[in-house]
C-alpha cells in the first residue's frame, strides 16, 4: 500500500496524486484524492475519478472512469469498482490481468513499431488498389469471451 499521510495535505481539500509516491499505480487524467488514502500496487484508476478522505484501496483493483469513492470506504483487493457513488461491480480475474498485460505490452510497442516502418513517399499519380492486410492478434475485453 501507499498511504497518504495528514502532512501531504494540511488542509481538507481534495489534490492531484503524486505519482513518485504510487510507483506502480496508473492513474487517469484530473484523478482527485482525499487525504489518508491508501492505494495496493498494480491498481488503475480511471480519468476524472474522485477518491475522498480515508479511502483503501487493495492491489490490482480497477477503478472506472468518473467514479466517486466515498470517504472511508475499503475496496479488497482484486475488485473491479465504477459507479456515482462508487460500488464493487465484480472480481478481476487472472483473465482480465493477462488481457489487460498483454493489451499494455501491444501498446506500448506501437511508437517503436511506427517509426520502423516510417519511409519517405512520393505522391500517387493515380489510384491503386493496394490493401495491405493486417493480422490482429489483439481482441476487446468483450470479444475475448
Amino acid at each position: 500500500m501507499y498511504p497518504f499521510s495528514d502532512l501531504d495535505y494540511p488542509d481538507f481539500s481534495l489534490k492531484k496524486p503524486s505519482k513518485s509516491k504510487f510507483k506502480t499505480v496508473k492513474f487517469g487524467n484530473n484523478v482527485l484524492i482525499g487525504k489518508n488514502v491508501k492505494i495496493g500496487k498494480h491498481t488503475q484508476i480511471g480519468a476524472n475519478t474522485i477518491i475522498e478522505h480515508d479511502v483503501e484501496i487493495g492491489e490490482n483493483c480497477i477503478i472506472g472512469a468518473l467514479s466517486f469513492v466515498r470517504a472511508e470506504m475499503v475496496i479488497p483487493n482484486r475488485k473491479v469498482v465504477a459507479g456515482n457513488p462508487a460500488k464493487i461491480i465484480k472480481d478481476v480475474s487472472d483473465e482480465m490481468i493477462s488481457w489487460k498485460t498483454n493489451g499494455t505490452e501491444l501498446y506500448q510497442k506501437l511508437p517503436n513499431e511506427c517509426h520502423t516502418h516510417l519511409k519517405e513517399t512520393t505522391s500517387l499519380k493515380s489510384p491503386e488498389n493496394q490493401v495491405n492486410e493486417e493480422i490482429v492478434s489483439y481482441k476487446t475485453w468483450k470479444k475475448t469471451n
